[in-house]
Parts: structure tokens; C-alpha cells; sequence
């Protein structure tokens, strides 16, 4: 008995050690961090304003509307530091609040204007298994409650793999799962505890193939560099492949309801030769100057090898060979993201 309680004793130890080395990365990682939300049914581009009132609590995720929150400057407020956050829509941004991030305990917390003390937003530190209290707004798709961290897996994200969390609640069990991914946040609303969401389900997705059930969902999140984008013209690539797989998404709203400006700053694509074999030709060519990556995704939607950035690529017509002699042969996707949206096209390799 003495031993099986060191073996114990050991186990749970190195357990705990296992979890201290595992890299955390960080949802606030700069001075600016951006997240872009599609709604359904129509996305609706907006410029950035220059004014700033005080958000009216809840946000009601509509459905018409192209909602987009970013940090600007620190704050300091009861000696925390803070980053400011702004929520906009409607061509208004509007002061939602205040949030700042704890990375030793993996935690994150938020204040809105109006509150006058803080509370835990986000905690990125729990195991499946344990519970947590996540607040909602009265009537919004998911109900406050006592949540069970059912699991956590690793999901692949355009910054690389992050971990996904999913909560479930005994007392509303035909909620659909509320989920966060680890230096991104909730899929549905950064601050989920002052959005109010509906169920608008796939009939009326903006999203063709994805999975997006509430009003609002998560598009593209960035610090510095893009940290998340969703797959949605992925999966409608896939979905489409027989008409020639070739489509553009946007960060801002998607390209099947993008106007002719957001157009006009994306990249167009070439593949040659297609059906390909040990290399083929990318031929670029882009309306204005942009930072260029290309990924190339399996017919699974798996990203196969590393992410290769082109750098600064000017105004023009741009080639760039890729090898693809290691390939298995079959049905690939080739995506080319610039600063303002992604393209995908089909490849296909046959030796």
C-alpha cells in the first residue's frame, strides 16, 4: 500500500510537471489584437471610425452586421494594467471595456466600462474534468451556469496547433458545445458574457459546408502576424471541388458577399501545370502590395508540411515554384492568404 501511494504520489507529480512544460501561448500578445467576426445571411464591410462612445450591454450579435474588436493602448486601473477594448459595427466603435491576461496562470480577465471590479473571462489552465461558472446575457443562445471542461484537443489554426476546449451544461444539455481555442478565445464572441447570440442554424449559413450555428462566429483573430483564420472557403472549396474549386475568402466578411473594393485587394491564382507531378508553377498576381503565405491542405483539410511565406510581394504578376515530388497522388488544395484574404485553388497530383 505504501508503495502503490509513492508510485501515486510520483505520478500525480510528474503529471503536474507535464502540464507546467506545456507551451501556453498567450491571447493578448501585443498592443494590437484583432478579431474579425462573419455573421449570417450578408457580412457588411465597415471602415475603421475615429470615434468612440460607450457600447450599449449586451451586443446583439445580428445577423447583418460585420462586428470587429481590437485592443488599442494600456490602461491602469486598481494598479492592474489593462488593454482598452473597443467593439465596432456600423461604422461606430464604442468602448466596450477593459481586459488583460494573466499568462503564469493562463487566465484572462475582462471589465466592462460600467463594472467596477474585474472577473474571469477566460481560464485556459483547466483539465477536462473540471468545472467552471461562465456567464451569459438573460435569453441568449447559451445560459449561465456551472460548465464541464468534457475535453480538449488539439486543433490546427493558422499560427499552428492550438488547443481547443469544449464545455457542455447538465442543466441545459441540448446546448450545442461552447468552445474556446487557446490564443484566440471563444469561437462565437470574444466577450461572450456581454454578446447576446442566437441560434441561426445552417440553413442560413454564410458559411457553405462549415458548421456555424450561432448568429455570430469567429472569422480571423491577429496580433502581429494572422493567429486564426476559419476554414470557411476551405470547406467550401471542398465542398465544390467539381466546379473547379476556386474560391476567395476575406477577414471581414466572405467572398460571396464581399463588395468590389474587398475584391479588388485579393490575390489571384494560378496553378500550371494541373493535374501536376514533381513541381508546379504557382503564377500570382495582386492589385496591390502584400505580405504573401502559402499553405497547401489534403483533401482531408490537413495542412501538409510548414506554411511558406513569400515576404512582401510587390503589385503584379509573381511566380513561385513549389515541389511536390513527395506528394501522395490525389485531390489538394492550395491556399495563398495576403493581408486582406485568402485564395484557394485545386490541385491535383498524379505521377
Amino acid at each position: 500500500m505504501r508503495k502503490n501511494y509513492l508510485a501515486l504520489i510520483l505520478f500525480s507529480g510528474l503529471f503536474s510537471l507535464s502540464l507546467d512544460a506545456q507551451t501556453y501561448y498567450p491571447l493578448l500578445d501585443s498592443t494590437v489584437n484583432r478579431w474579425s467576426y462573419a455573421t449570417q445571411m450578408l457580412g457588411v464591410n465597415s471602415p475603421d471610425p475615429d470615434r468612440t462612445v460607450n457600447c450599449g450591454l449586451p451586443i446583439n450579435a445580428f445577423p447583418f452586421s460585420d462586428p470587429k474588436e481590437y485592443t488599442t493602448t494600456d490602461t491602469i486601473i486598481d494598479s492592474l494594467t489593462y488593454k482598452i477594448l473597443l467593439h465596432e459595427e456600423y461604422l461606430s466603435p464604442c468602448l466596450l471595456g477593459f481586459i488583460r491576461e494573466d499568462t503564469a496562470a493562463r487566465r484572462v480577465y475582462f471589465r466592462s466600462f460600467q463594472d467596477t471590479a474585474e472577473y474571469l473571462l477566460y481560464d485556459f489552465s483547466l483539465q477536462p474534468g473540471n468545472t467552471i461558472y461562465l456567464d451569459f446575457p438573460l435569453s441568449s443562445a447559451y445560459q449561465p451556469g456551472t460548465y464541464l471542461l468534457d475535453s480538449i484537443v488539439n486543433v490546427s489554426v493558422t499560427a499552428g496547433v492550438r488547443r481547443k476546449f469544449f464545455f457542455s451544461c447538465s442543466s441545459f444539455p441540448f446546448q450545442y458545445p461552447f468552445t474556446w481555442i487557446e490564443s484566440a478565445g471563444a469561437q462565437t464572441a470574444l466577450v461572450y458574457t456581454e454578446t447576446y447570440l442566437s441560434v441561426i442554424g445552417t440553413i442560413f449559413s454564410s458559411c457553405p459546408g462549415g458548421h456555424h450555428e450561432m448568429s455570430e462566429f469567429l472569422a480571423c483573430f491577429s496580433h502581429l502576424n494572422m493567429v486564426y483564420f476559419d476554414t470557411c472557403a476551405l470547406n467550401a472549396v471542398m465542398q465544390n471541388i467539381s466546379n473547379g474549386g476556386y474560391v476567395t475568402d476575406s477577414c471581414s466578411y466572405y467572398y460571396f458577399t464581399g463588395s468590389v473594393n474587398d475584391r479588388e485587394k485579393t490575390v489571384t491564382l494560378s496553378l500550371q501545370p494541373n493535374p501536376a507531378s514533381d513541381e508546379v508553377l504557382l503564377e500570382l498576381e495582386l492589385q496591390v502590395s502584400s505580405e504573401i503565405t502559402i499553405c497547401i491542405f489534403d483533401a482531408a483539410g490537413r495542412r501538409v508540411g510548414e506554411p511558406v511565406s513569400l515576404g512582401k510581394i510587390p503589385a503584379g504578376k509573381t511566380r513561385k515554384k513549389i515541389e511536390t515530388g513527395s506528394f501522395t497522388p490525389g485531390i489538394y488544395f492550395i491556399s495563398c492568404r495576403s493581408e486582406n484574404a485568402t485564395t484557394y485553388s485545386k490541385l491535383v497530383i498524379q505521377h
